[in-house]
């Protein structure tokens, strides 16, 4: 029964302006621009959950005095949603120089030898990485939360050097899904399902969802650039159920590594966490609550605009934005540099977790920081991201280097996906990996050009042929 009308009405509506949208989208074979990513990502953590909550659906709120603050937040996400909309269609319709019907172009493609020398780069530093991060105790979500034995100017380099096995993965998708035919695809086939099974096999016992769900998605993603096929519809069940049944299961496993378990290892921890948060009450909680309070951001954002309205905190006015540029300071130039996060402090004001618990952090989420920075012209800031992030997806089209720029925007999807972390704090990160992977792009190409014949379509969709030649 709908018990909060109002909410239903405008959740109900934004949600049908949403997939309208998508499906205008998917027309285009557009699916993967900024633009469609945040509206599909909206719609799951924002919209949805607005549905749900409206009809009593689901567990309650932590702190109840976010609670009044529900429609708002809602109302507040949609019009976020809208600017970026209408910042990407901007630089796309109006800024964008390359405003082509038909036009024959050189592109410069990958060599295989690059190639494989890129991703052995980038699989031997990651893995590094990743042994050093196990070394220092560090491996386990819990763990991380306390930065383990690892120093801490020394940590956000270590993190960022972890994730460059799931860049070489989305390489060698590139390299595989191409639109040519060529030699040797099979051999790439292989090697990319063994890299998908090694990222599995390290991040599942982890307890971090975020990697798991990248490590599903990117080579699918990559797929449709590529090709424009939108992956198979067993494959969509399977990944669509895997990533559903990780909420409940990563919930229940972080409940049992942070039990008292006898383990010398990471295995003795894995069966440990497994056997004792099986039988513990303390997190015996319903499946479908604990999914839709993990993918629902409804709470932080409604708590970002209570906080605000009851002059609790004052406007950043900015100061968060500004802090991202620290970002390109590296940390072992200023060692204190400060961090570009809420960390517990957010939490703790907002209710939703309680003083003395120094292993949950409660991010604002991209919304909530705009509105804590700006209040309600914080969505203002959504149409320069929507420029931003449509600058970097437009060059894949239009641009000499269609891999290198497949490659950017891979790179830069994490920070697209993930709306619920802090921008300011990704986009520090994400200011210094777009440069690496365009130079380590560039150091993959070949010497030879490969003719592409384009053709823009009325409805923008784009249509490629490729010619042989050389020069």
């Amino acid at each position: 029964m709908i018990e909060n009308i109002p909410l239903a009405l405008s959740a109900t509506l934004f949600s049908i302006f949403t997939i309208r949208f998508l499906i205008a989208k998917w027309h285009q074979n557009d699916l993967i621009a900024p633009d469609s990513v945040y509206s599909a990502l909206v719609l799951m953590h924002f919209f949805v959950p607005a549905i749900l909550y409206s009809a009593e659906i689901g567990p309650k709120f932590v702190a109840r005095e976010n609670e009044d603050f529900l429609l708002q937040a809602t109302v507040y996400a949609f019009v976020c949603l809208t600017f970026l909309q209408v910042g990407s269609l901007y630089y796309s319709k109006i800024f964008n120089p390359n405003q082509w019907l038909t036009t024959r172009r050189s592109t410069r493609e990958w060599s295989g030898s690059g190639l494989i020398l890129g991703v052995f780069f980038l699989e031997v530093a990651g893995w590094l990485a990743r042994f050093y991060i196990v070394s220092s105790n560090a491996y386990f979500q819990t763990a991380r939360t306390s930065i383990g034995e690892i120093n801490e100017t020394f940590f956000a380099a270590v993190m960022m050097i972890e994730l460059f096995p799931l860049y070489a993965i989305c390489a060698v998708a590139i390299w595989s899904f191409r639109p040519s035919r060529l030699s040797g695809r099979g051999l790439m086939f292989g090697l990319l399902a063994i890299l998908i099974v090694l990222e599995l096999a390290y991040w599942v016992p982890s307890g971090r969802k975020e990697p798991v769900i990248l490590t599903l998605l990117l080579p699918s993603i990559i797929k449709y650039i590529r090709t424009g096929a939108m992956p198979a519809g067993r494959t969509v069940v399977v990944i669509a159920v895997a990533i559903a049944s990780l909420f409940p299961l990563a919930f229940l496993y972080r409940g049992g590594l942070e039990l008292p378990v006898d383990a010398s290892d990471s295995i003795g921890a894995l069966l440990g966490a497994w056997n004792q948060s099986a039988g513990n009450s303390a997190i015996d909680v319903k499946t479908s609550d604990v999914t839709l309070s993990r993918i629902s951001l409804l709470e932080p954002l409604a708590a970002c605009i209570r906080l605000v309205n009851d002059r609790i905190v004052e406007l950043r006015l900015g100061n968060d934005y500004a802090d991202a540029l620290l970002g390109l300071i590296p940390r072992f130039l200023w060692a204190d540099k400060p961090n570009l996060h809420y960390g517990n402090d957010f939490g703790y004001l907002s209710g939703i977790i309680f003083a003395g618990d120094s292993l949950t952090s409660i991010s604002v989420s991209f919304f909530g920081e705009g509105f804590l920075n700006f209040s309600w012209f914080g969505a203002g800031v959504f149409f320069l991201i929507g420029i931003a992030f449509n600058v970097i997806y437009q060059q894949h089209r239009s641009g000499a280097r269609t891999e290198t720029w497949i490659f950017v925007y891979a790179v830069t999807l994490p920070t697209i996906m993930y709306v619920g972390g802090t921008f300011a704090l990704y986009f520090g990160g994400l200011i210094k990996l777009i440069p690496f992977a365009y130079l380590l792009g560039r150091m993959m190409e070949g010497k030879r050009d490969r003719h592409q014949n384009l053709t823009r379509l009325p409805n923008d969709s784009v249509v490629l042929t490729y010619d042989l030649g050389t020069k």
